[in-house]
């Protein structure tokens, strides 16, 4: 795992927060700071040691160093532990901080627990689920049949692996997206629609690469698919729906 270097360009902002985390496949992770950290971590052993040049490690960290540097990162957390200080002197003997961490701590869970509630009852995580359900029951019953099916050009493997690593994470994605749209916090909602693009093009992915599977598959048992697809298509719909933005939302990176 080749790790980004400063000369292959500066890191896009929050690139990644809002990718499908599928590394192996990405075009812009020379410019992602997650991927360059990830590979940074990784060049140690176990024991301590360096795998690679040392140079080509140091220069990542510096490039990650550099990112934060021109950010002002140093002068925020600064004022962050300003504004945290405890000063006694504003601190009266009425005042109890454990009661009112308490408090604050207990509706914050009660909200969640509504939020989470009314997530699983929205009908796009409900068909995300059924999806997911449909499609691992599917692998179950005609995983041997895919290794004998005609994979000359490399088709059938490529579509698996699509398939495969969108059906689970579509419903984690989704109920992240309409947990933001619940929350009353404002600052959900650019999470909310990026959650929500990562599932359309995750979802539209997996369409396509179902429809090669099918067409791939013996006529008698083709049709198996079809209730799958059925689903995908009808959980794109609901996610539009509840979502309507998502499609236009431009993720930085990936989109632009």
């Amino acid at each position: 795992m080749a790790i980004p270097r400063r000369e292959d360009g500066d890191f896009i902002e929050g690139i990644y927060h809002w990718c499908d985390r599928w590394c192996e496949r990405c075009k812009m992770t020379t410019r992602c700071r997650q991927y360059a950290m990830e590979c940074a971590r990784d060049a140690f052993n176990a024991d301590g040691s360096q795998d690679g040049d040392s140079i080509e490690f140091m220069e990542s960290l510096i490039c990650v160093a550099d990112s934060f540097e021109a950010k002002g990162i140093d002068e925020e957390l600064a004022a962050a532990e300003e504004d945290a200080s405890f000063s006694a002197a504003e601190y009266s003997d009425d005042d109890d901080p454990e009661e009112e961490d308490e408090y604050d701590m207990e509706a914050y869970l009660l909200e969640r627990d509504r939020i989470e509630r009314e997530t699983a009852t929205t009908k796009c995580v409900q068909l995300a689920d059924h999806y997911m359900s449909e499609g691992s029951r599917w692998f179950d019953e005609w995983d041997i049949l895919l290794s004998l099916l005609d994979d000359s050009d490399g088709a059938v493997t490529d579509a698996t692996e699509v398939v495969r690593w969108y059906l689970f994470q579509l419903a984690v994605k989704l109920r992240r997206a309409i947990n933001g749209k619940l929350d009353d916090e404002m600052e959900c909602r650019e999470d909310m629609l990026g959650s929500a693009k990562v599932v359309l093009v995750g979802a539209d992915s997996s369409l396509q690469a179902w429809e090669l599977l099918q067409s791939r598959m013996p006529e008698d048992k083709a049709d198996a698919i079809s209730p799958i697809l059925a689903v995908l298509r009808q959980l794109v719909v609901e996610t539009e729906a509840e979502v309507p933005d998502a499609r236009d939302f431009v993720r930085p990176g990936l989109d632009d």
